[in-house]
């Protein structure tokens, strides 16, 4: 996790000037820090299913929701590694355990 303000240093070029080593400060925002999965991705996704416009909220949540049942999925598909006496999941688990998510309804 990232400390609640970062410093990151830039070149800048202004009218032909060369400006080095810029200091600018971003603040994080708490509720960023955990998420895995950018939003831009999330809304080109909502997009594609012939979405015209997506706010920012509803691409989060999308987001939030796919965070959540890829990391179940990760867990059965490590479990099933690890009963196969493997540490590296494949992508054979990754399916089955897919599988069983989706047949559990």
């Amino acid at each position: 996790m990232r400390p609640a303000a970062d410093t990151y240093s830039i070149d800048m070029h202004l009218r032909g000037v060369e400006i080095k080593k810029r200091r600018i400060i971003l603040k994080s925002d708490k509720k960023n820090e955990d998420r895995v999965i950018p939003i831009a991705p999330l809304d080109r996704l909502i997009r594609k299913a012939n979405a015209d416009r997506v706010s920012e909220s509803a691409a989060k949540e999308l987001g939030m929701i796919l965070e959540e049942l890829g990391k179940e999925i990760a867990m059965r598909a490590n479990d099933l590694a690890k009963h196969a006496n493997r540490t590296t999941i494949k992508d054979t688990d990754i399916k089955l355990a897919y599988k069983q998510w989706a047949d559990r309804k």
